[in-house]
Formats: C-alpha cells, structure tokens, sequence
C-alpha cells in the first residue's frame, strides 16, 4: 500500500513538472521586450510566426543588438538592414544613450550567445517563410510533403 502511495506522488509529481515546464502558448508584449521569448517560440512546431517575428523586433526595442560576424564583414545585406533597423529603433527608445563601458568576459559571453540564437531565428525564419499559412500557423511536414508531390504531378 505504501509502495503504491510513494509511485502515486512521484508519477503526479513528475508530471506537474512537464506541464509546467512547457512554454506559455501567449506572451505579453511587456514579455517579449524584456525577455528573448523568441529563442523558446521558434523551437516549438505550433509557434505562429508573426508572433515570433514581433517577439523578435520587440526583444531589440528594449535590448541593442549584438555584434554579428556578418556585420563586421559587411556580407548579408538583409541581416545588415535589420540590425539598422533594430538600432535605430533601440537609440530612439533610449535617447540618453551613452558611450558603452568596455564589456566583462561574461558580458562578451553573452553577447555571443545572443548572436547565435539571432542567426538561428534568421535561419529558422528562411527556412518556413515559404510556408507560412495567412494566420501565422507553418504548415506541417505533411502538408508540406502534399505541395511536394502535387508540383511533381505536374
């Protein structure tokens, strides 16, 4: 009987865990310019992609944008205009903008962890653009595999 009590509490136990460990399916938008809820959206399969799009532009009203390889060596010219655009909008919410105090390691660390998670959002929104239906939602791999065989037929 105890047995039983003890797998009882630890079967609810872990699966309290898992249903409060998953991401909430709406954000605020206080949310989403404090904190980069992009990163967590795009690696969920029902994300809709105009509200990752806008957690994405809102994160960078709030936050200046990282220092990006591509922008040091000036080659992607559409990652080039939304950084522009990310720091125009960063500037003008934050008038009193000062000189940058030189970055910790930690800070530098940071920093290119955000740059990654930036070139992943980049990659992830080339990669479903094509498929993203008029409400936001991205189109499964089955519908996906459906236009595939329908353009063969042909």
């Amino acid at each position: 009987m105890r047995i039983r009590t003890l797998v009882t509490s630890l079967l609810l136990w872990l699966g309290c865990g898992l249903l409060f460990s998953q991401p909430p399916a709406h954000y605020s938008k206080r949310e989403m310019k404090k904190n980069p809820v992009w990163i967590e959206m795009i690696k969920s399969e029902q994300v809709n992609y105009f509200k990752a799009l806008q957690a994405f532009e809102l994160y960078f009203t709030k936050h200046p944008f990282p220092v990006m390889e591509e922008e040091e060596m000036a080659v992607n010219e559409n990652l080039k205009e939304r950084i522009e655009k990310a720091e125009k909008k960063y500037v003008h919410k934050h008038r009193k903008h000062k000189a940058e105090p030189t970055k910790t390691g930690k800070e530098k660390d940071e920093e290119a962890k955000l740059a990654f998670e930036v070139k992943r959002f980049n990659r992830w929104e080339m990669k479903v653009k094509p498929y993203v239906k008029n409400d936001g939602s991205i189109m499964s791999t089955e519908e996906r595999m459906n236009i595939w065989k329908q353009s063969g037929k042909q």
